[in-house]
Order: C-alpha cells, then structure tokens, then sequence
C-alpha cells in the first residue's frame, strides 16, 4: 500500500498527494483503491492487529500535521500480500 506522497518535480507541500494505491505484484500495477481526508507526504503507515492502516503525521500544506487517520484493507487482500 502506498498512501499520499509528493508528484515529481513538485518541491513544496502544494504538490502533496490523496491516494491510497495497492500495488498487485502479478500485474505489476498499483491501483488507487481511496483517497486521505488531506494530502500529506512525510507521514507514517501502520498495519494494524485488526488490519486497519493507521496513517499519522507528514505535513500537509507546508505545515506539520499531528493528527491521523484510518484506512480499512481487506484481510483477505492484504493476507495475499504479505504471503
């Protein structure tokens, strides 16, 4: 899974990134699968006991956030790629 992040080329936090992507190594594609609440790069995502992904800090808009947010994956999908 890759959440948020910065387009290329884009050096302040005007170029922070929504998505959330899954990447399926048999095609070798990521796919957007939803979207952060607010852009941020930066920050750090944790897999849950219940496998919910906790997304905390980064910055967003120049500015440091100190807050989170949750994102639900399918156990089953995300089962299939720690295997």
């Amino acid at each position: 899974m890759i959440s948020g992040g910065r387009r290329p080329g884009v050096i302040d936090a005007e170029g922070a990134l929504t998505s959330i992507e899954i990447y399926d190594p048999e095609t070798e594609v990521f796919t957007e699968v939803a979207q952060l609440n607010v852009a941020r790069f930066n920050h750090t995502a944790t897999v849950l006991s219940d496998g919910t992904v906790l997304i905390v800090g980064g910055c967003q808009s120049g500015e440091s956030s100190c807050w989170g947010e949750g994102f639900e994956m399918s156990y089953v999908y995300l089962t299939e790629l720690i295997e």
